[in-house]
Formats: C-alpha cells, sequence, structure tokens
C-alpha cells in the first residue's frame, strides 16, 4: 500500500483479524511483537484507515457496475452479530447481487435494516427490476421507487 510498508495481503490479514475474528489491537500487537515485528497499535490503525479509502473507491466501481441501466438485481437482508465494545448485538448485513455482471456487494449501515439502507444504497440507479424475498420493507420500497425513477419496477 503506497506511502506504508504493509502489502496488501498483510492489510487483509490484519483487517480479517480485527473485524471479523474480533481480535482487539493490543492482542495484534502483542502477536505481531511477539513475532519480531516492531509496529505501534496507531501504525496498524492508521493501515486499516489508509486500506479502507482504497475500499470505499472499490466500493464506488462495484456499484457502477451493479447497479448500471436496466440491471436486474437481487436484494436481501440478513441478520448478524456485531460487536459493541463489551457485549454482541443483533444487527442486520445487505446484499445486493447482479447476476449478469457476476457482482455482489455487502453492505452495512449501523445493522439497520430499514428500507432507508436500501435506498440510500440504490441512490438515483435505473434498474430493470429488483428482486427480493417479500420483507414487507421492499413494499414501502416498491411503493416509493415507483412514483419515481424506478416506475417500472415490481417487487
Amino acid at each position: 500500500m503506497e506511502g506504508t510498508k504493509a502489502s496488501p495481503e498483510f492489510l487483509q490479514a490484519i483487517a480479517y483479524e480485527v473485524y471479523v475474528k474480533n481480535v482487539t489491537f493490543g492482542l495484534l500487537h502483542q502477536w505481531l511483537t511477539d513475532m519480531g515485528m516492531t509496529i505501534s497499535k496507531n501504525t496498524l490503525r492508521n493501515w486499516l484507515k489508509k486500506g479502507k479509502t482504497y475500499l470505499d473507491e472499490l466500493v464506488c466501481v462495484l456499484k457502477s457496475i451493479a447497479l448500471e441501466k436496466d440491471s436486474i438485481v437481487n436484494c436481501d437482508e440478513t441478520w448478524c452479530k456485531v460487536r459493541k465494545y463489551d457485549h454482541y448485538k443483533k444487527c442486520y448485513i445487505w446484499v445486493l447481487v447482479n447476476k449478469a455482471r457476476k457482482t455482489a456487494i455487502f453492505f452495512y449501515e449501523n445493522g439497520s435494516r430499514g428500507r432507508d439502507v436500501l435506498t440510500d444504497f440504490l441512490g438515483d440507479a435505473e434498474l430493470k427490476s429488483i428482486m427480493s424475498d417479500g420483507y414487507n420493507a421492499y413494499v414501502f420500497i416498491g411503493n416509493e421507487l415507483k412514483s419515481g425513477r424506478f416506475k417500472d419496477i415490481f417487487f
């Protein structure tokens, strides 16, 4: 990664440890120190922040592919446990799939299952169809979207 000594593979490994396995920065720092790597906890945090900017750019590219004009997409949300400080909370993660473009995007907004998460993500996309599981928030989305830029979409 430019401006650091971190490779993309190393950044992926520390992101996985912290965000998937819930390893604390203190423990991660201790492991790296035990393996002979001299690095501060702040440097680890800064590398993850810098990596996030690259991932944000990648998400924009994936969104432009998945949400291109007249696309047919599948969308769903599912619950997951998210660590909030010293406890876990039931939250929701969303996925949008464009099979034709072989693109899947997972997105998360404060653990919400509300329709605003999806409508904010869709933005001003001009989709042909959204396929869903019939969760009642989609019904409201359908009414909202049919009135405007998504007028030909059926749920």
